[in-house]
């Protein structure tokens, strides 16, 4: 993991919003790239989530807080973060254009959206996986999209006039029993 947030470029001294964390390890990896002089926001729309990796930390590191909200009402001020880790969140997002412009709201000047989400698979596919996860779980799947390609980063963050990198990575990732390609995306804010 430690690898994969490095190529994601945090480095110490940043203010870091990682959007749907996934663990404590996660951000206890990022805090040791971040450093004395960075801190750590993890935002966790899911309460529950939240209070067990509030309790998993006992007493959370001064540089790590968490939020429970959602990525489409951030609540952090304008300008307030140098780097918004979107990890294996944006396929689940339901509105992605206010996400995404409340994600470009608290990037500070030349701050970095970091987006590493899974490469487009087969809609027909998506649909049989989303169907049958519905039903193993007994209550709506929360994923809602079957991926993103180049072009698709780019038309959803055309309106923000970010720098724009987009790379498949060599990292297979999982959506529930599907093996899926991943991506990374990262998008400089130059105003």
């Amino acid at each position: 993991m430690t690898e994969l947030l490095r190529q994601v470029g945090i480095t110490e001294g940043q203010v870091v919003l990682d959007i749907g964390f996934g663990n404590v390890e996660e951000l206890l990896a990022i805090s040791a790239l971040v450093g004395k002089r960075g801190s750590v926001i993890g935002l966790e729309k899911t309460p529950e989530h939240a209070k067990q990796v509030l309790a998993t930390l006992q007493e959370p590191p001064a540089k790590i807080s968490i939020l429970e909200s959602s990525a489409e009402q951030i609540p952090l001020l304008d300008e307030s973060v140098d780097l918004v880790l979107c990890k294996g969140v944006l396929h689940e997002i339901r509105d992605l254009k206010r996400a995404l412009s409340e994600m470009i709201r608290v990037l500070r000047p030349q701050g970095t959206l970091t987006i590493i989400d899974f490469q487009p698979i087969r809609r027909v596919k998506f649909i049989l996986y989303w169907i049958a996860a519905t039903i193993s779980q007994q209550r709506l799947c929360e994923d809602r999209h079957p991926g993103f390609s180049r072009e698709e980063i780019a038309r959803l963050l055309s309106p923000y006039h970010l720098e724009i990198d987009y790379q498949g990575l060599e990292t297979i990732g999982r959506l529930g029993w599907l093996e899926v390609p991943l991506f990374l995306a990262r998008a400089r804010k130059t105003r």
